[in-house]
C-alpha cells in the first residue's frame, strides 16, 4: 500500500546521493586538467632558474677555410759549433823552451813562429855537417882531377862521390833538426791557453798550446732516434746561435 504523497519512482536508493556521484565522476577530469597545466609551465610566476629555462647551451659554430699546404716535419736539436781544425801543438825535440811568440787568444797566420826552443846543440851539428860537406867536396874535386890524369882509379872517384852525397845529406838532416827548434803555426787560427812557460824542460809528449781554425765552423749535434727516418742528403737545416739571435 502506498503512502499518500509518494510516487513509485521516488524511492531513495541505498548508497551515494545523485549530486555526490556526479561530483566524483567529474574529479578525474579535473585532475587531468591540473596535470596538463603543470606540464605546460604551471603558474605564470615561473622565471629564470625554473625548470623551464634549464637546457643545453647554444652551440658555437666556427667557420675555417681549408687551404692546401705543404706538410713539414720539423725537429729541433741542440748542438754546438766547433772549429774546422783543432790541433794541440807539441815539440818534436826534447829540449828547453826559450821563448813564446804569441799571446793567448791571438789570431795567428800559418807559418808564424809560436815557440823558440834552445838550439845551441842543433846549430853546432849544422856547423859540423857543413864542415864535413866542404871536406868531402874538396876530396871529390882532387880525385876527379887525378882520375882525368890517370893517376887515380875510377873506384876512388866513385867513393869520393858517395862521400860527398852523404855529407850533403848530413847537412840537410842537421838543418831540419835546427828548424824544429822553431815551432810554427800549422794553419791560420786562434790561439788557446798556454800550457807551458819559458824555461820549462820539454818532452816530445808535452802539450804546449791548442790552436783552432775558426774561419770555418762545423755544427756538431746528435740525432735522436725518432728523427733518423727524416734525415736524407740535401735536407734544409736552419741554425740559430744563442749569442746572436736572428742571425
Amino acid at each position: 500500500m502506498l503512502r499518500p504523497g509518494l510516487r513509485p519512482h521516488a524511492r531513495p536508493r541505498r548508497g551515494l546521493a545523485p549530486r555526490t556521484a556526479l561530483a566524483l565522476a567529474r574529479t578525474p577530469l579535473a585532475a587531468l586538467a591540473l596535470a596538463v597545466a603543470a606540464a605546460c609551465g604551471g603558474s605564470d610566476a615561473g622565471g629564470p632558474g625554473s625548470e623551464a629555462d634549464e637546457g643545453p647551451p647554444a652551440a658555437v659554430v666556427e667557420l675555417v677555410t681549408v687551404r692546401p699546404e705543404l706538410l713539414r716535419n720539423l725537429v729541433a736539436i741542440p748542438g754546438q759549433l766547433a772549429s774546422e781544425y783543432s790541433v794541440v801543438v807539441r815539440p818534436e825535440l826534447e829540449t828547453v823552451l826559450e821563448s813564446i811568440g804569441f799571446a793567448e787568444g791571438e789570431r795567428v797566420e800559418k807559418g808564424r813562429v809560436l815557440f823558440s826552443l834552445r838550439d845551441d846543440e842543433q846549430r853546432a851539428e849544422v856547423a859540423e855537417a857543413e864542415a864535413s860537406l866542404a871536406l868531402a867536396a874538396a876530396t871529390h874535386r882532387r880525385t876527379s882531377t887525378l882520375q882525368r890524369q890517370d893517376v887515380s882509379s875510377a873506384a876512388a872517384l866513385e867513393r869520393a862521390a858517395a862521400e860527398l852525397a852523404v855529407a850533403r845529406a848530413q847537412v840537410e838532416v842537421a838543418r831540419v833538426e835546427l828548424e824544429r827548434t822553431q815551432i810554427r803555426a800549422p794553419f791560420d787560427g786562434l790561439m788557446g791557453a798556454l800550457l807551458v812557460s819559458p824555461g820549462d824542460r820539454l818532452r816530445r809528449s808535452t802539450d804546449l798550446v791548442q790552436i783552432d781554425a775558426i774561419d770555418r765552423l762545423q755544427l756538431l749535434f746528435y740525432l735522436p732516434e725518432s728523427a733518423v727516418a727524416l734525415v736524407r742528403p740535401g735536407i734544409p737545416v736552419r741554425v740559430a746561435v744563442a749569442p746572436f739571435p736572428g742571425e
